[in-house]
């Protein structure tokens, strides 16, 4: 008969699943979703090898008193598991003429009752402050100095001990050598893109890595039908009639980056920023000084005072200055280069005399004597120059209007490489990490 018995829709993906005969046994993975069909084409013995089955006389030959049957099926079974809703579960079977219409119908209403569970909005439990906090870690130095400015610890739910040792410091400071001897950008951004590279490496989510395999044949032992029909089997890509790259998930996962590194590294840029903060200009300026923005490492003062750069005189040795220039109108000495841990004036003296903040990584600045400096992030740094000026993140704040640049990519599908025309907010007044004061352009956490 034809093989193809019945179609299901598998959840998540609406795509039509055939269900095939192989052999003795039928069997199709679905997402979610198992089904395993025994149809034994065995005769008659029970159901212990099989479905029983009768005779049936389809051809006779009255010349030699031959008969020809052949084995008609009464009796069908099948089990099914569904780890998405319990209730579709179970075994079934049927003894009688129609069972294979029987089935054929089971099937039909099994994939409509799947369609309709997965189309159903289910909703998700509430994510209670305690779970969330389960997810909340520090490192001990962090810890400690959040408790010195008051944070008070509730509850420690896990605790996690590791062996320390300076294993990364001598490549650290063999980069930091070669950066103080710099002599141009270019090996200054080398060898701090040096040090970035291997912290990248320590935060990697060996999760998201995949097997891709790239095959010729669509038959034999290792070809594309058998890849397919693996039960990690993501999605392909067909490049030619010949070659095609099968994606898998992988189904071992080792985890071999050590990742309490980058944890450290990242609770280290808090502790060297906080105790600046907190520890120094907030005690020094009290509520002359506020933060206009602030990333992981640096940060943007509004500072009122006689002459801050007198200061940064008097406390040399908590910041780097070796980028002044040697005739500075402030007589402050070059000193400290590249010292990790201490802050760098990145004007080198020149006056900032305009800031405009409407986000994450969406900010203007103007420093007397300098071009304006201008981030829209996920704009190309050419529109931002040619088509955005630093009175549009004025207005976007001002008048609370999004503002939309078109811009040109390229991209790459399939190695087929192609231009694409796109229109993207370039500036937007909804700051979404931030609580914007009413009436006013300060923000709240």
């Amino acid at each position: 008969g034809d093989p193809e018995l019945c179609a299901l829709h598998g959840p998540g993906h609406f795509n039509v699943v055939p269900v095939r005969e192989h052999g003795r046994q039928l069997l199709r993975q679905l997402v979610g979703l198992g089904i395993f069909v025994r149809a034994s084409d065995l005769p008659n013995e029970g159901l212990r090898n099989g479905p029983p089955r009768t005779l049936e006389k389809v051809d006779s030959d009255s010349q030699f008193a031959t008969h020809t049957y052949h084995h008609n099926v009464f009796s069908i079974g099948y089990y099914m598991h569904c780890s998405y809703d319990s209730s579709l579960s179970g075994y079934r079977f049927r003894r009688d003429k129609d069972c294979m219409a029987w089935f054929a119908e089971e099937l039909k209403n099994l994939a409509h009752s799947i369609q309709s569970i997965i189309s159903t909005n289910v909703p998700m439990a509430d994510f209670t402050r305690d779970g969330w906090e389960k997810f909340n870690s520090a490192s001990i130095p962090l810890l400690q100095q959040c408790t010195r400015h008051g944070l008070r610890i509730a509850k420690v739910h896990r605790i996690l001990q590791f062996a320390q040792a300076p294993w990364l410091r001598d490549y650290i400071e063999l980069n930091t050598k070669f950066r103080t001897l710099a002599k141009n950008d270019f090996e200054k951004n080398l060898y701090k893109l040096m040090n970035n590279a291997v912290f990248g490496k320590t935060m990697e989510n060996v999760r998201d890595w995949v097997d891709v395999k790239l095959l010729t044949k669509w038959k034999g032992r290792y070809d594309v039908e058998t890849m397919i029909a693996k039960p990690n089997f993501h999605s392909r890509s067909v490049f030619s009639e010949n070659l095609v790259a099968i994606e898998l998930h992988k189904l071992e996962v080792k985890f071999d980056k050590p990742i309490y590194v980058g944890v450290c590294i990242l609770d280290i840029f808090k502790t060297c920023l906080y105790e600046f903060h907190h520890e120094y200009i907030a005690l020094l300026f009290r509520d002359k000084c506020k933060i206009m923005y602030n990333d992981t490492d640096s940060v943007i003062y509004h500072v009122e005072c006689d002459d801050v750069y007198d200061i940064m005189k008097r406390d040399i040795n908590t910041f780097d200055t070796s980028d002044y220039s040697i005739d500075n109108a402030y007589d402050i000495p070059l000193a400290n280069k590249i010292v990790p841990g201490l802050m760098k004036d990145e004007n080198n003296g020149a006056i900032m005399i305009d800031f405009v903040g409407l986000g994450a990584k969406m900010y203007a600045l103007r420093v007397q004597g300098q071009k304006d400096t201008k981030k829209a992030k996920g704009v190309k740094s050419s529109v931002v120059a040619k088509s955005i000026t630093f009175e549009d993140y004025t207005r976007c704040l001002n008048d609370a209007i999004e503002m939309t640049r078109r811009q040109s990519c390229i991209r790459s599908k399939l190695h087929e490489v192609y231009t694409i025309s796109e229109t993207k907010i370039a500036l937007s007044p909804h700051d979404d990490k931030r609580y914007v004061v009413s009436g006013s352009t300060d923000t709240l956490p």
